[in-house]
């Protein structure tokens, strides 16, 4: 005879964990980008506005910023038009 259903339980054991142990290293993963762009996104902040040292007045500067000047949403070329040059 083949398979037994022991067989069958202990392979959907086994797979229970590789899939377990996947998602934990995509989690990672994720974490690693989102820490890494977060860092340069605070990178760039301090490098533009100064170090951070008192987090209320950084909050009043960037609400003082965001509500001052808008920030404009790329433009997209017309699909029809054909003398768009790609910068890309």
């Amino acid at each position: 005879m083949g398979t037994s259903v022991t067989d069958i339980d202990a392979k959907i054991a086994e797979l229970q964990k590789q899939k377990k142990k996947i998602l934990e290293a995509e989690k990672a993963a994720k974490k690693k980008e989102q820490d890494a762009r977060r860092l340069k996104i605070g990178t760039l902040v301090e490098k533009v506005l100064g170090e951070v040292t008192d987090m209320q007045d950084f909050e009043k500067k960037l609400m003082a910023i965001k509500n001052s000047s808008p920030v404009a949403a790329p433009v997209q070329p017309e699909a029809h038009d054909t003398n768009q040059v790609s910068l890309n």
